[in-house]
């Protein structure tokens, strides 16, 4: 790999993302069922859309995982707390990650 490659692989790392209509790329759901884990209280979940990179790791983590669960990195609390939310306010927050997934990820509805 050439130098001018190499710089220029290494600016684009540093690039954070201005996105149009950027509002529209998250939600927040909030609990029906708030909780308090480790004396932080839990009122509501973001949910977000995620970039071509964070979709190749995600699938490079899951051919890596051995069977391991593992969640789309579109939240903004930790799987610990999503495992310790309400069963419904599982589903409402389950919900909105459908309306933010990539189309080939999304359940089929019928």
């Amino acid at each position: 790999m050439s130098e001018k490659t190499e710089a220029a692989e290494a600016a684009a790392e540093k690039l954070a993302p201005a996105f149009d209509r950027e509002a529209e790329r998250f939600e927040t759901v909030p609990l029906d069922w708030p909780v308090t884990i480790d004396g932080v209280r839990y009122e509501s979940v973001t949910v977000r859309r995620m970039t071509v990179g964070e979709i190749g790791d995600f699938l490079l983590a899951m051919a890596k995982s051995d069977g391991e669960r593992l969640r789309f990195p579109m939240y903004d609390v930790s799987d610990a707390v999503l495992e310790r939310l309400d069963a419904d306010d599982g589903d409402k927050i389950e919900e909105a990650v459908q309306r933010f997934l990539p189309r080939r990820f999304r359940t089929a509805t019928v």
